[in-house]
């Protein structure tokens, strides 16, 4: 957090015991960076739990990242993505059947939701791999 801005995710450089800095970005695809100073050392953890990916892009080629507030309802689904390029948003990523899916809708106010395989997912720490 910066001033009353929440930068999610941010990242640390591998294998340094006390770092300094973080990188933050909004989306993998995204060019810019958020370059932060820490002001003292972060919580120490043995591991951290991927679970859902942080990003994701679809058959349709939109792009969405994970939501980390309030999420959109839609026909009674939270949509836990926001998607651009077309605007939209995402249901929770369905991870135990291949191909993977993702409900999508590209109206946020009525819906209707519709399947789409995801194509790339991207996990925090993680270089992007293809799904399904």
């Amino acid at each position: 957090m910066a001033g009353n801005y929440i930068y999610d995710p941010c990242f640390l450089p591998p294998n340094e015991p006390d770092p300094v800095h973080a990188a933050c970005i909004e989306a993998p695809w995204d060019s810019s960076v958020t370059m932060l100073t820490l002001e003292g050392p972060l919580p120490k953890f043995n591991s951290f739990p991927h679970g859902s990916p942080w990003a994701v892009e679809l058959s349709n080629t939109a792009r969405c990242v994970i939501v980390t507030g309030t999420s959109t309802i839609v026909d009674g689904v939270p949509l836990s993505y926001v998607c651009q390029n077309p605007i939209g948003g995402a249901a929770q990523i369905v991870t135990t059947a291949q191909p993977w899916t993702a409900r999508y809708a590209a109206d946020l106010r009525s819906g209707p939701l519709q399947a789409e395989q995801v194509t790339t997912a991207w996990y925090s720490g993680n270089a992007p791999g293809t799904a399904g």
